[in-house]
């Protein structure tokens, strides 16, 4: 995973582990929600960071800043669906009590 690598190399490690927390929360908060709400939530935030990151991207210039601004919120999504995929394998969220 080139992409992983090359965030890695550009962020301190202070901002990998808030990308990490961040993701955490968000899964938290979307298994909060019955099992019918989750697609919903998980699109609303894949929205939310994509629309962020390209503003922040926007903001910055360059094609390159807008390359790495997507591959972040492409890999905070795959973050956030592996951990509620993972809370939910292991029955910590049965619908809506994670």
């Amino acid at each position: 995973m080139a992409e992983m690598e090359d965030m890695k190399s550009f962020m301190p490690q202070e901002a990998v582990e808030a990308c990490i927390a961040s993701a955490q929360r968000i899964a938290l908060a979307i298994l909060t929600q019955t099992r019918s709400l989750r697609a919903e939530c998980l699109a609303t935030a894949r929205r939310s960071l994509e629309e962020s990151a390209v503003r922040l991207a926007q903001g910055v210039g360059g094609v390159r800043a807008m390359k790495m601004a997507r591959t972040w919120a492409a890999l905070q999504m795959q973050g956030v669906e592996a951990l509620i995929k993972e809370i939910e394998e292991s029955g910590g969220a049965p619908g809506g009590h994670a």
